[in-house]
């Protein structure tokens, strides 16, 4: 008879949290993940992500109507639609990075974290320190969190060296290439 009075009782108490626990989850995410292959995912405000394997973003049931707000894992190249009212914002777990519409590789998966700009503009918030990059431009962070800068060889960069040691000088073209 002592399962007949415990099933009913643990059936209510069963209903009862489940409920709560809907009830309490007002807001729904949608996760676009990976495993094996790269995928390319269309968002609700038409900016296209392509996953590489083993990654995933997550956004909130308002996505595109308050915020444009993401939390990202893993690798994908980020062609981000324009919107100047609702900047796209990725929390990439250490630093984000904060987008208007642009095309950009986002890596985190490695020890460095990593951020590729192929056209617009983009800033990044690592540790207190802003950064924006412009096109063909990498930011870097180590493992240990020194940031760095690197440019494509093809960008064409001015230097003024007049009145510069020639140490200083090596040490800005290495901080830039």
């Amino acid at each position: 008879w002592a399962a007949a009075v415990l099933l009913p009782l643990f059936t209510v108490m069963t209903l009862f949290f489940t409920e709560n626990a809907l009830s309490s989850s007002s807001h729904q995410q949608m996760v676009f993940r990976t495993e094996t292959m790269q995928k390319e995912f269309t968002l609700p405000d038409g900016s296209i992500i392509i996953l590489q394997p083993e990654s995933e973003l997550m956004l909130t049931d308002d996505f595109g109507k308050k915020t444009r707000n993401v939390s990202f894992k893993g690798k994908a190249f980020f062609s981000v639609a324009k919107n100047k009212a609702l900047p796209f914002i990725i929390d990439a777990n250490g630093f984000k990075v904060k987008v208007l519409g642009t095309q950009f590789l986002l890596d985190q998966r490695s020890t460095d974290k990593k951020v590729y700009l192929k056209e617009g503009k983009v800033k990044i918030d690592f540790k207190g320190n802003t950064t924006f990059l412009l096109p063909k431009e990498t930011w870097l962070a180590d493992k240990d969190g020194t940031e760095k800068h690197f440019y494509d060889q093809d960008v064409v960069r001015t230097f003024d060296f007049n009145e510069m040691k020639f140490g200083q000088a090596i040490s800005q073209l290495e901080k830039t290439y």
